[in-house]
């Protein structure tokens, strides 16, 4: 659990400093677009239309935004989850445990409806990580076409 909080820190705090590194990139690209702009209105500089950053520049910024905040939402998700997954899938197994199959006065509804019960809550817990886990995999899938793109390859030699 220590281990597994303490990598969450760091990709926390590794995307804090994408994220740090956006936002200087963003803040130049937009220099850049206004004194391109400030260039075009003061005269008609083909030079000047050339200064403008392009939509492939922006779009980086974009997507470096785009999986810092997933990334950021789902460390903070993870994190909880985490946390309380041994409590809470002790307590479910510890109910299973203790249905009395062999106790003639309780009904085989009740022992029934106990055991439905809990299985429900196990299923719960075990799509809990499932839906998780898409979301990591979403991210990943965004991190892996952000990186083919920092490297201007063709994705099988970027791969």
């Amino acid at each position: 659990l220590r281990l597994n909080l303490a990598l969450q820190g760091l990709v926390i705090v590794s995307v804090c400093l994408i994220l740090l590194d956006a936002a200087a990139t963003a803040t130049k690209l937009w220099r850049r677009r206004r004194a391109a702009r400030t260039a075009l209105k003061s005269s008609l500089d083909e030079e000047a239309l050339h200064q403008l950053p392009s939509w492939r520049e922006w779009s980086s910024v974009v997507l470096d935004y785009v999986c810092g905040v997933a990334t950021i939402l789902f460390v903070g998700t993870r994190i909880p989850l985490v946390v309380s997954s041994a409590s809470s899938t002790r307590e479910i197994l510890m109910g299973l445990a203790g249905i009395p199959w062999s106790d003639s006065t309780t009904s085989l509804s009740s022992k029934k409806a106990v055991f439905f019960s809990e299985v429900r809550d196990l299923l719960a817990l075990i799509d809990a990580k499932a839906n998780s886990d898409a979301f990591l995999n979403g991210i990943l899938i965004i991190s892996l076409l952000r990186m083919i793109q920092c490297t201007s390859l063709h994705p099988r030699l970027a791969l």
